[in-house]
């Protein structure tokens, strides 16, 4: 399995067999669909790239691997290279591309002390988002009786807000294929 971010490009690897490659062909497939992309033919060196993958593709002729460049998303599914037209000599890679996560914003919703505090990890397309870590002073936070998190890790409030609750504090969020992270500095007001 792989992953790749929309509008990068990827190298489908092949591993060479032991036995003398004369044909090699790249297939997509997804559900029903399955559709050629090149075909390779040792003997003349002729590659034949299909109309569809035309300019997306480039077929490594010394190790049989395939680039799929500006990869999208409707581009994930299962990609098979067969040799020498035998079904026993067929690898198949499951690529996954996906959209890189966007820059998260970072709000409090008070700064008083002796008083719950919200700090808010907003996402714009939260769906991209595998996982919300926050640190306080480069410093990972963990929950505990002091700081409890959402179920989605994308609110952290801080129970009882004190004087020794001030610091930087950030959240990374990450998937498959990229990360970004916002900040905050935090000043409690009061006595705390």
């Amino acid at each position: 399995q792989l992953f790749a971010a929309t509008g990068s490009s990827v190298l489908l690897p092949f591993n060479n067999v032991t036995e003398i490659v004369w044909f090699m062909q790249w297939e997509y497939k997804k559900g029903p669909k399955q559709e050629g992309i090149v075909d390779y033919f040792k003997s003349d060196s002729k590659i034949v790239i299909y109309d569809h993958y035309e300019g997306r593709v480039q077929f490594h002729t010394s190790n049989g691997s395939l680039e799929l460049r500006n990869a999208q998303v409707n581009d994930s599914g299962t990609y098979m290279v067969t040799v020498n037209l035998k079904k026993n000599l067929v690898r198949e890679i499951l690529l996954l591309v996906i959209d890189p996560v966007s820059k998260p914003g970072l709000q409090t919703d008070s700064k008083l002390a002796d008083t719950p505090i919200q700090l808010s990890c907003a996402v714009e397309h939260l769906a991209t988002v595998k996982d919300v870590v926050w640190k306080k002073n480069g410093q990972l936070l963990r929950p505990n009786g002091h700081y409890v998190f959402s179920e989605d890790f994308r609110v952290l409030q801080i129970q009882n807000g004190q004087k020794s609750d001030c610091g930087s504090y950030s959240c990374n969020v990450s998937n498959e294929v990229s990360w970004d992270e916002a900040s905050l500095d935090l000043i409690i007001d009061g006595k705390g």
